[in-house]
């Protein structure tokens, strides 16, 4: 936790020296601010050595069964998530003139709207159902193949 709110005031004072201070401060804090981040990452070790003491606890082999459901799922929602994240980015962007979000008229639509469609499109990628929301240019095309 120490780390996380570390990397927050990094992150502040990095901004502050963009303002006032000179370039090479800039990259210095960048670096700082990468290095950080790749020690969050520390943070899944620690996560992992829970799940395994959890998992060691557990003597009946039905909630057993039931631990390895629950994470299967939760791994499903966090990819989910991501994927509906990417697909809005993308369709947010600029780059082309038609967009899915322009499209189906989302622009103006509340930031919770946005999310929830853009979780059903990443929800329907795991599954043989068709979605009502379709790739409009080539970097939607690229992304939706590759998912």
């Amino acid at each position: 936790d120490y780390l996380a709110t570390l990397l927050d005031h990094v992150l502040v004072q990095s901004k502050d020296a963009q303002e006032g201070a000179g370039l090479a401060r800039v990259a210095r804090m960048t670096r700082m601010t990468r290095a950080l981040r790749a020690m969050r990452l520390l943070r899944l070790l620690k996560v992992r050595e829970i799940v395994h003491m959890i998992q060691e606890h557990i003597e009946s082999e039905a909630l057993l069964i039931l631990y390895g459901m629950l994470q299967n799922i939760l791994v499903l929602v966090i990819l989910a998530h991501l994927l509906a994240c990417i697909w809005f980015w993308i369709g947010s962007g600029d780059m082309y003139a038609d967009t899915w979000i322009l499209h189906f008229g989302l622009d103006d639509s509340h930031w919770g709207y946005q999310y929830v469609v853009s979780l059903s499109w990443s929800l329907t990628q795991f599954t043989p159902a068709s979605g009502d929301i379709f790739a409009r240019n080539m970097m939607e095309r690229g992304f939706f193949v590759g998912v």
